[in-house]
């Protein structure tokens, strides 16, 4: 499977935060659920004691088509210098028993991070993407959809919401690695 980059639409949420609509995403990561959810069954950070929520997610062909997507839509949408590491994928999965909802950024290890669900909970069952707003001093809810990639700076504290709905809702977590600051080509906002 290959996206095409002309379908991939650009929303600016707020400064800080970027959403890019892909067709057919969530469907496409259908097929993964069963292998993240047992790998996340196995390694869950909340069983192994682990201070980080996320585990790393190796999956050569997943790889081949989302670091392809990822790395095209900042190539498109950002001007930063080249990556001086591999960006890896890492999972974390929560439900209406079980998460892990602390602030926290990724200011050491990337400039810019994206996110994408399989599963997020409908408006009305929580689980929403807090993120720290800058301008206005508080924090902001992102109701996360289907078939959205969310963008922002490595520097942002955000955190998952706990949710009630019962189906796991699975979050794919990636970042890019730049020495110079990300500029928005369309916005010109600089992370």
């Amino acid at each position: 499977m290959k996206f095409n980059l002309d379908t991939v639409t650009f929303h600016k949420f707020n400064n800080y935060l970027h959403t890019y609509y892909v067709p057919g995403l969530h469907d496409s990561l259908i097929p993964y659920k069963e292998k993240v959810m047992k790998i996340f069954g196995e390694f869950n950070p909340r069983k192994t004691k682990s201070p980080d929520a996320n585990i790393f997610f190796i999956d050569e062909k997943f790889n081949d088509i989302y670091q392809t997507l990822l790395y095209g839509i900042v190539d498109k949408y950002y001007i930063v210098d080249k990556t001086w590491e591999g960006c890896a994928f890492a999972i974390y999965s929560q439900n209406n028993k079980d998460s892990i909802n602390e602030l926290h950024c990724h200011i050491n290890d990337h400039s810019l991070v994206c996110t994408f669900y399989i599963d997020p909970p409908n408006s009305n069952e929580g689980g929403e993407l807090e993120i720290w707003d800058n301008e206005i001093q508080k924090f902001q809810n992102i109701k996360i959809n289907k078939d959205y990639i969310y963008f922002f700076p490595g520097w942002l504290l955000h955190r998952p919401l706990p949710q009630t709905s019962t189906i796991p809702r699975v979050c794919f977590n990636w970042g890019y690695r730049s020495s110079l600051k990300p500029l928005h080509r369309l916005t010109g906002n600089i992370w």
